[in-house]
């Protein structure tokens, strides 16, 4: 059985799809706050230039879900 109290990292890139605007980012950033929230993790989403950085950190088991 894993131990939760273990703390695992996930940092990745992405490219957006398509424009992205300040005005749609806001309602990005509190749902991926709220599912975070949820399932016990936490991290950093940036955003520049048509791409997106995102570091999560949390539980194996929840990191493995996304």
């Amino acid at each position: 059985m894993p131990d939760l109290h273990l703390l695992y990292c996930l940092i990745y890139c992405s490219n957006a799809s398509r424009a992205v605007h300040e005005v749609t980012l806001f309602p990005l950033l509190r749902k991926a706050r709220h599912y975070n929230q949820q399932a016990n993790i936490s991290g950093l989403l940036l955003y520049a230039n048509g791409q997106f950085l995102q570091v999560l950190e949390g539980p194996e088991p929840a990191l493995s879900d996304l």
